[in-house]
């Protein structure tokens, strides 16, 4: 957990939302390898320039990246990435990210192969996060996202952990349409691809009534959701018939396991999506 309390150092206290990819065990999976030949491909086309600032082949030399947001989005959309490479021109990765900060962008490499972008507000904090004598408040000091982030971190291909913010949880009970979403203090995700798709959504809250209430209720959603026309023409039905809802205790998990199949059908599908979005994309400066 060493490697993880040192990123979530640079992360500002503010931050509520953390989430994480490990290409580094993605690439090592046959899903993950049917992924790289096709949506990550298209996906890594749309941030070309990057690559050929850093000399970084985003397929190949990123091993893992982490990128976390406050719980409620903000006017200067505030955020922090990291990337953690495995071969990194430092002197050449740092030149190309200083030319583009500027008073609301921070961007730089942090020891010897992290790099490291903030925007907002975020900029100037992470900016003097990163310095060595640092003792300023970040998430690895914040003991109820840093021990939800640890927990669930584990082995996994892609994990997120998010506290709900106490302001936001206070209107959605002052509007009193949906008590039992209020009563979520923490969520949790997470997706590995070992010979198939696994995926887990946790939700932590308050008691045991609303976890129950709120696994009827989305049950009712998903059995709505999956008849949908839309749903059935694009042959989305089965993954939503195969998701399975429950409540334990105060908890409601969200569980869906898709065999090598129907996960690289999906995985086709997301590349499809991928091309899409890149074909309505501006093109790149």
């Amino acid at each position: 957990m060493a490697k993880l309390r040192a990123r979530l150092a640079l992360v500002p206290a503010e931050a509520r939302i953390v989430l994480a990819l490990d290409l580094e065990r993605l690439r090592a999976t046959p899903l993950g390898k049917s992924l790289w030949a096709g949506p990550a491909k298209e996906a890594t086309l749309l941030l070309d320039g990057f690559a050929q600032g850093t000399g970084l082949d985003l397929l190949e030399h990123v091993r893992q990246a982490l990128v976390a947001v406050p719980g409620e989005r903000q006017d200067d959309e505030r955020l922090v990435l990291m990337a953690e490479t495995s071969t990194l021109d430092r002197a050449r990765a740092a030149a190309w990210l200083r030319e583009r900060q500027d008073a609301g962008t921070a961007a730089f490499v942090h020891e010897e192969s992290r790099i490291v972008i903030a925007k907002g507000a975020w900029a100037a904090e992470v900016a003097a996060l990163a310095k060595p004598e640092s003792s300023g408040p970040s998430a690895a000091r914040d003991e109820e996202l840093r021990r939800l982030c640890e927990r669930i971190a584990g082995d996994h291909v892609f994990w997120l952990a998010a506290i709900v913010p106490t302001a936001l949880r206070h209107r959605l009970i002052s509007e009193g349409r949906f008590p039992d979403v209020a009563s979520i203090a923490r969520l949790s995700a997470a997706l590995d691809l070992d010979g198939g798709l696994r995926a887990e959504v946790a939700a932590e809250l308050s008691n045991e009534a609303d976890a129950r209430s709120l696994a009827h209720r989305l049950s009712a959603f998903l059995n709505t959701a999956k008849r949908h026309p839309d749903m059935l023409a694009q042959g989305l039905s089965p993954y939503l018939e195969a998701v399975r809802l429950t409540a334990q205790g105060p908890n409601v998990y969200a569980r869906l396991e898709l065999p090598a199949a129907q996960a690289g059908d999906l995985l086709a599908r997301a590349g499809d999506l991928v091309r899409a979005g890149r074909a309505k994309a501006p093109a790149p400066r």
